[in-house]
């Protein structure tokens, strides 16, 4: 596979070559995209564009890595990893991130990172 991106055995794989237009997605495992895909991936796991793939549409997951290109909006509910060969065009919505030296992009980002505050301590009367 494109720059050795692992998934688990029960994963889909979308390779380079393949070519999806106004297509829809829903996944309950790992999903990686090495093709082009126009359209919109609901995935409770983590979607993967490899250095290959060219994405136009929308994205939301619980995890997300980037080394493609990538044009819509994404909504990333827990990590998202944006590495040197990513391309990253339009709005994000995540939980945390990291970025590698290199990435482009364009965006504005909105963290929704959940922040543990400890319970306030009890009044003694």
């Amino acid at each position: 596979m494109e720059n050795n991106v692992q998934i688990p055995e029960n994963g889909s794989i979308l390779r380079s070559g393949l070519v999806f237009k106004k297509a829809v997605l829903e996944a309950s495992h790992d999903v990686v995209i090495s093709g082009v895909f126009d359209g919109k991936i609901i995935s409770s796991a983590k979607v993967t564009l490899d250095t290959t793939s060219k994405f136009t549409g929308n994205i939301k997951c619980k995890d997300f890595e980037c080394l493609g290109n990538f044009s819509g909006t994404l909504e990333v509910t827990d990590f998202a990893v944006f590495h040197n060969s990513c391309v990253l065009n339009g709005k994000v919505s995540v939980g945390h991130f990291s970025v590698e030296d290199g990435a482009v992009l364009n965006t504005d980002i909105k963290v929704n990172r959940k922040i543990n505050t400890p319970a306030a301590a009890p009044v003694k009367k």
